[in-house]
């Protein structure tokens, strides 16, 4: 999962820069090595070589402020991020944070566990918060369905927490994912706290979204081959239960009478509910 793609990451840093060795370019080697896609043994040894380290822990005011460490874990360069890492100078600016107010370890989020792990070893603070008052965990949790996570950790199923393989082969759920899938457009508006469209920034890191803890749920059997959702514990009302964003449709929306869905027995598949098309545009979150 990335703010960038790769397109978007050769158009902040051009080739022509780098080969006419403009100042910008002269000014931030290891920003361009990483953000035009070099190999991570070139961009290693160009690290162990440099003589200006100043360079290494330089913020980009032409890319958000970003520094070279930022950049390494935005692209999921292990191998880079651990070269950088043994740099003194890097080591102890890891906490620096970008134009947006975001520290290293809060783009590692989105990465691998292991540069998250790499990061904290080498000193990086793990409970700083974003503008958006949100720790690296809870961006990680709102980004992904993790065994431990509240989407699954508080939903039972005969007697035993509800796991992913469950759901796919119990419930019939081909499309269910291991990672949520965020478009860029969102990333980059919770990075750069920045309403989507007319919506309001997700309220995931704030007080009254992620960080409240999740009622006990349980998935029981109606009728035969027919589950629904149950309260594992009371739940008072205007109870936080979970967060479904809902799909932009590009066709005209057609009201769903959920309450039909759950109660009338012609609706059996609970496949056919999960995978119903919900416009967000037209009823917001649910």
């Amino acid at each position: 999962m990335s703010i960038f793609s790769p397109a978007e990451w050769k158009a902040h840093y051009l080739a022509a820069d780098y080969t006419n060795r403009t100042a910008h370019a002269k000014a931030h080697p290891t920003h361009y090595l990483l953000a035009r896609g070099q190999t991570d043994a070139s961009i290693c040894q160009q690290i162990a070589s440099i003589t200006d380290r100043t360079k290494l822990v330089a913020h980009d005011a032409k890319c958000h402020k970003l520094t070279a460490l930022m950049i390494a874990v935005m692209r999921g360069k292990e191998r880079v991020v651990e070269a950088l890492l043994q740099v003194p100078e890097v080591k102890a600016k890891i906490n620096e944070k970008d134009k947006y107010g975001w520290t290293a370890y809060h783009h590692a989020a989105f990465a691998t566990d292991e540069i998250a792990q790499m990061l904290l070893a080498a000193g990086a603070k793990e409970n700083v918060t974003t503008p958006l008052k949100g720790t690296h965990e809870d961006l990680k949790r709102m980004t992904t369905l993790q065994e431990n996570s509240p989407s699954l950790g508080r939903v039972t199923f005969e007697g035993k927490p509800l796991t992913q393989e469950i759901a796919r082969e119990r419930f019939g759920m081909e499309n269910f994912q291991d990672e949520v899938y965020v478009p860029p457009d969102r990333l980059k508006a919770l990075w750069q706290a920045k309403p989507v469209e007319e919506d309001e920034i997700l309220d995931f890191l704030t007080s009254n979204g992620i960080k409240v803890p999740y009622p006990k749920l349980e998935v029981a059997e109606i009728s035969e081959g027919f589950y629904g959702l149950f309260a594992g514990e009371t739940i008072p009302p205007g109870g936080y239960i979970g967060e479904y964003p809902g799909r932009s449709c590009d066709e005209p929306y057609q009201k769903i009478n959920f309450d039909e869905r759950i109660t009338n027995p012609e609706y059996k598949s609970a496949s056919s509910y999960y995978q119903s098309e919900v416009d967000a545009r037209a009823i917001g979150n649910a």
